[in-house]
């Protein structure tokens, strides 16, 4: 039997949020930015090992929309989440400062944290706008996050370019590890 784990993708408009739940399922990239209006789904079946079983997993991966204009709208959709994606945009550093209204809204949501990590997007950046958030500040973010949400487990970072398909599997990936990590210790309590 195929178990289903929903994943949250939250950030502002324009941060690569679309672009990344794509490349996860191999639809590739597009240079044409549409805003998502509500949220859009996604589906990765992926499989987890847990407790020497090999568990599959069907993930439906939930791409909120990242203006505030549908807050209200997006209010339901963190409803059973499992896990979730904080994505700012490397080059805007607004987009990273505004991931506490979401961790707000998650803290809101849920009464004990879910695991999520911190994506910095569009790391083909660096180096071409002098604007870009350093890697250190938004490692720091991380833990500003962490302590925000009350988590007992670290808030890993990491870089991704959903143009140039980089570091997006390793996100998956980091936040499934993460997932287990957390799901396994609340288990064996």
């Amino acid at each position: 039997m195929t178990s289903i784990g929903k994943i949250i993708v939250m950030g502002d408009y324009g941060v690569g949020k679309t672009s990344i739940a794509k490349r996860l399922v191999g639809e590739g990239f597009t240079q044409f930015y549409n805003r998502t209006i509500g949220v859009d789904f996604k589906i990765k079946r992926f499989p987890i090992s847990f407790r020497d079983q090999e568990i599959p997993v069907k993930w439906v991966i939930w791409d909120l929309a990242g203006d505030w204009t549908f807050n209200n709208i997006t209010s339901d959709f963190f409803k059973g989440a499992k896990a979730g994606m904080f994505i700012y945009d490397i080059p805007r550093p607004d987009t990273l400062e505004s991931l506490w209204l979401w961790a707000n809204r998650l803290k809101k949501e849920f009464k004990d944290p879910i695991p999520v990590i911190l994506v910095g997007n569009k790391r083909d950046w660096r180096g071409r706008a002098d604007t870009c958030v350093p890697k250190e500040t938004a490692k720091q973010y991380a833990q500003k996050l962490k302590d925000l949400l009350h988590a007992n487990f670290d808030i890993p970072y990491v870089e991704t370019s959903a143009r140039e398909n980089e570091n997006i599997s390793k996100a998956f990936t980091m936040l499934i590890d993460l997932y287990k990590e957390v799901e396994g210790s609340s288990l064996s309590a």
